[in-house]
């Protein structure tokens, strides 16, 4: 699942830095938002899992 944010985040970061038209600058904000996207996303994941029955 983190993989997945990964992607998702540099495909993002791709899309921003050619919106700012600077790649340098675009892609490691991308990639960043990407990785703690996919760490929120298996993190929710976790939760879901636990299935709290009391």
């Amino acid at each position: 699942m983190l993989g997945l944010g990964i992607a998702l985040g540099t495909a993002f970061g791709m899309l921003f830095g050619l919106a700012m038209h600077n790649l340098a600058v675009g892609l490691p904000i991308g990639i960043a938002m990407g990785v703690a996207f996919g760490a929120a996303m298996q993190n929710s994941r976790k939760d879901q899992n636990k299935n709290p029955s009391e």
